[in-house]
């Protein structure tokens, strides 16, 4: 089990102080969707660990689906593997997701994706902040290698505050959001064991996400930031050798 719980965490490492506030529109801050329509892959550093290459990527791009504005992102561990993939539909109001794949390789290496559903669908909110609006999510999944787990994650995503945050050699204004997860995890004949995180991420207005801090209830936090963004080209290139 415990094996497991670690998997799935390495899978998905991949929310108060008045009812109302004024602000700039939150939009803003996400992920530029207009201008991502060649795609960029963005390179995530793991801060507090001076060992081995601790990066993950996500490459992002936007493109028009029967009107709609949709988002992509394809997670790749650090050996370069799919692990995610997520599509969202761009609204006024908010990013909702309308895809969501985890994919996990058996002993030959080869790709299995997850049966998965969704049921809450809410990933990003626009507009003005509301710091008693909470963004949630839930999907459910059993892995297709390890067969006898079931497991459930609930995420609940708010704003916090603006902010600046220091990143190459600049003072960037930032929106700060609380994410809070919850990840059940059912082996059959064995009963459930839960995994709780919370995490601050930082969003900067033309880039997205920038840097984020997720600390496991009474285990490890893991910080990372955005070290770099490439091409998907470049971004082949240094995994083929």
């Amino acid at each position: 089990m415990k094996t497991h719980i670690n998997r799935i965490f390495s899978i998905l490492i991949i929310t108060l102080f008045y009812s109302c506030q004024s602000g700039p529109d939150l939009k803003q801050y996400y992920f530029p969707i207009d201008s991502l329509s060649e795609g960029l892959v963005y390179e995530y550093e793991l801060l507090n660990d001076a060992g081995a290459n601790q990066s993950h990527f996500w490459f992002y791009k936007t493109h028009s689906d029967k009107g709609k504005q949709m988002f992509s992102g394809q997670y790749y561990n650090a050996s370069g593997a799919v692990q995610q993939f997520t599509l969202e539909e761009i609204t006024a109001s908010k990013a909702i997701a309308q895809e969501y794949r985890l994919f996990s390789y058996d002993s030959t290496g080869k790709m299995l994706k997850a049966d998965l559903s969704i049921s809450k669908n809410q990933i990003y909110p626009f507009g003005k902040p509301d710091p008693e609006a909470i963004l949630k999510f839930k999907i459910n999944w059993t892995d297709p290698v390890e067969t006898k787990y079931s497991n459930e994650l609930n995420r609940g995503r708010v704003f916090q505050q603006f902010t600046q945050f220091p990143y190459k050699g600049k003072q960037l204004e930032c929106a700060e959001f609380l994410m809070v997860e919850n990840i059940e995890v059912e082996e059959k004949d064995a009963g459930v064991q839960t995994l709780e995180t919370t995490t601050k991420e930082l969003y900067t207005p033309g880039i997205g996400l920038i840097y984020y801090q997720k600390k496991i209830a009474g285990s490890a936090t893991y910080t990372y930031q955005l070290k770099d963004r490439i091409s998907m080209q470049e971004f082949e290139k240094r995994f083929k050798q």
